[in-house]
């Protein structure tokens, strides 16, 4: 996924104030994920979208094949404004 796509994925999914849904967590978690580390898979199959009270948080589908180090990348996107808080690494 290049730049252009992960900036037309922001600019296409734009939202008003508490109308996040899912779908619109998952392309920008995805395009935070790959902008942090651009070697894992930029395909939205492969992450799933796992539902907290205040945020989304996008980690990979099956754990350990997209991987850094031993480590494995999450994005958590606030519910509210359905912008990207953190991309982090878990175990």
């Amino acid at each position: 996924m290049t730049l252009t796509s992960i900036v037309f994925a922001m600019l296409t999914t734009a939202t008003v104030p508490g109308s996040c849904t899912d779908g619109i967590a998952l392309n920008r978690g995805v395009a935070a994920i790959l902008e942090e580390y651009p070697w894992l898979s930029g395909d939205k199959k492969d992450y799933i979208v796992r539902p907290y009270p205040r945020m989304y948080l996008v980690l990979p589908k099956v754990p350990g094949q997209q991987m850094v180090g031993s480590e494995q990348p999450n994005a958590a996107v606030d519910k509210e404004s359905c912008q990207v808080i953190n991309v982090f690494l878990s175990s």
